[in-house]
């Protein structure tokens, strides 16, 4: 999967998988990222629940995000190193506002 990190100045920052704005698109997008990067970096159980994202440990290092409230984004599963890994990229890239690309 690529993630595809862009800034247009009409459309501020944002990130697309695949070619496709999808529900990981929405978390990496939202404000409260850092709140979800501090559930899944210390293993807590249970589920994070955002704004409209929830992350919930499935098993071992295995997450689901997915929303109750965009019946119309299919939710999505992935392990924990990717998605820690998305949040850094998406830290990295809010400073530098430079395009890039991502393969996780």
């Amino acid at each position: 999967m690529k993630a595809n990190f862009h800034h247009k100045k009409e459309e501020g920052l944002s990130v697309t998988f695949d070619g496709e704005w999808n529900i990981l698109s929405a978390f990496l997008e939202s404000e409260l990222v850092d709140y979800a990067e501090k559930h899944i970096a210390l293993k807590k159980k249970g589920r994070w629940m955002g704004d409209i994202i929830c992350i919930q440990l499935l098993e071992r290092d295995m997450y689901k995000v997915y929303s109750g409230l965009m019946d119309d984004v299919p939710s999505l599963i992935i392990a924990r190193k990717k998605i820690l890994l998305l949040i850094d990229e998406w830290a990295s890239f809010k400073l530098k506002k430079k395009d890039k690309v991502v393969n996780v």
